[in-house]
C-alpha cells in the first residue's frame, strides 16, 4: 500500500472534492492508487498489457460512477471493488496467462517488493534464501483458486484490512474473514509442501 506524507490530503478529502466536481482531486486519487490497482489486477490475470487496459477502465468507471460513492472515506476499497469486477470479467472471457513465478516481471510494480532489501541481510546465502522464499510465496498465491487468490492478494500483498476486503469483494465481514482464514490455511499447506520438496 502506498504511503504519502502528512502534507498530502487524505483520500477522504480528495474523494469529497472529486464528488464536488474537482477533476484535479480525482487525478490525485488516480496517481495515488493506480500502481496498487495495477499490481492487484496483474496478479489476478497475469497479463501486463491487459492489466494496463483494465486499470484505465477502472478509473474511467470510477469517474463516471462517483455519484454512487456513499462514503468518501472508503474510496480505496471502492476502487478495488471496481478492479475486482473488471479482473473477474476479463478472466471469464479469456483464459488467463499465469504470472511468472520464477523471476520478477519488469511490468509488475510489486515485483521489487518480493525480495527484501539485501542490505538488511548479513550474507549472500541469506539474500538467496529470502529470494527463494519470496518466489515460493508468490507461486503459492498464484496456485490458489481465484476465490482465495483474490483475498490473499488483497490481504497479504496490499495489507488491506478484512473490512475493506469485504467492501471490495461485495461480501459480508464474516464471509470475508472466513475466506481469509481459508486462504491462509491453503497457503501454509502449499508452502509446507514446497519447503519439504526442497
Amino acid at each position: 500500500m502506498r504511503t504519502w506524507s502528512a502534507m498530502e490530503p487524505p483520500d477522504a478529502s480528495l474523494a469529497e472534492r472529486a464528488l464536488a466536481g474537482s477533476d484535479d482531486a480525482f487525478g490525485q486519487l488516480v496517481t495515488r492508487h493506480q500502481n496498487e490497482i495495477y499490481a492487484y489486477v496483474f496478479r489476478m490475470i497475469g497479463d501486463a498489457h491487459a492489466a494496463c487496459d483494465i486499470v484505465q477502465t477502472v478509473f474511467v468507471r470510477a469517474y463516471r460512477s462517483l455519484s454512487q460513492l456513499r462514503d468518501p472515506g472508503k474510496i480505496r476499497p471502492w476502487l478495488f471493488a471496481i478492479a475486482v469486477n473488471q479482473a473477474r470479467n476479463w478472466l471469464s472471457r479469456r483464459r488467463p496467462v499465469p504470472a511468472s513465478m520464477e523471476r520478477a516481471d519488469d511490468d509488475d510494480p510489486s515485483a521489487g517488493q518480493r525480495v527484501p532489501d539485501p542490505s538488511l541481510w548479513a550474507s549472500p546465502d541469506a539474500v538467496y534464501a529470502a529470494a527463494e522464499l519470496a518466489t515460493m510465496i508468490v507461486a503459492a498465491i498464484n496456485s490458489l483458486a481465484a476465490t482465495y487468490r483474490e483475498v490473499a492478494v488483497l490481504r497479504f500483498q496490499h495489507q488491506m484490512p478484512v473490512g475493506q476486503i469485504a467492501t471490495a469483494l461485495g461480501l459480508g465481514f464474516s464471509a470475508t474473514e472466513s475466506r481469509v482464514r481459508r486462504a491462509k490455511a491453503l497457503l501454509r499447506a502449499k508452502l509446507a509442501t514446497m519447503l519439504s520438496d526442497t
